[in-house]
């Protein structure tokens, strides 16, 4: 963490105490627009939505840190864009259907990803621009670059027409950008997993999907 991410954060700690009382309920009646918060205030407003699980509030908090040059600050804002897309909610329903005998992973994955609206849709490919930004000086997590690159394998087949289309997609368009991306995602979040010593399954999933 740089030095100025260090200072914000004990800040928002010692602040949080008193500032929770009029970022949270049952004192929300009191909060003010989030927009006229301190950079310390502002973490603690993001950082409660996140717990929330609440995908409006996480949606509110991320476009208030989207545009932060700091890295710790933009993987914060890569939780909430994930957040608030549901991108949790797409895998648990991805790892469900593969879990199914005989289901077919190019299906049970198109379906899935389909869930995503256009708007969940531009902010994942703006999360996927921070964590690539982020990841120069910060550690991204394994569930970062699986959830970011979840994202753009659905921005890239609402690109190309369907999931069916990415291996390999067409050549100089967005999906082909995205699928890039993604496969970059994937290896990082791999070898994470493998020197973490954690499962690797669920990119199983999306091996057949790109190239």
């Amino acid at each position: 963490m740089r030095r100025a991410g260090i200072v914000i954060a004990m800040a928002a700690l010692s602040l949080a105490g008193c500032e929770r009382i009029f970022t949270t309920s049952p004192f929300s009646f009191m909060r003010r627009d989030p927009s006229t918060y301190t950079t310390a205030q502002l973490l603690v407003f993001a950082e409660d939505a996140l717990a929330s699980g609440d995908r409006e509030a996480m949606a509110a908090a991320y476009e208030l840190l989207r545009d932060s040059t700091d890295p710790d600050t933009q993987l914060l804002a890569v939780e909430l864009g994930l957040g608030a897309a549901g991108v949790d909610i797409v895998l648990t329903e991805i790892v469900a259907g593969l879990a199914t005998e005989g289901s077919d992973a190019e299906t049970v994955i198109g379906d899935a990803l389909g869930a995503f609206s256009d708007e969940d849709l531009a902010v994942l490919v703006e999360v996927a621009a921070l964590l690539d930004a982020a990841d120069e000086s910060t550690a991204p997590t394994s569930d970062q670059y699986v959830f970011a690159a979840a994202g753009l394998i659905a921005a890239a087949a609402a690109d190309a027409g369907g999931v069916g289309n990415l291996n390999p997609p067409p050549p100089g368009s967005d999906a082909e950008e995205y699928v890039n991306q993604a496969a970059a995602f994937l290896s990082a979040a791999e070898a994470i997993l493998v020197t973490e010593g954690g499962s690797t399954e669920i990119l199983d999933g999306f091996s057949g999907l790109i190239p």
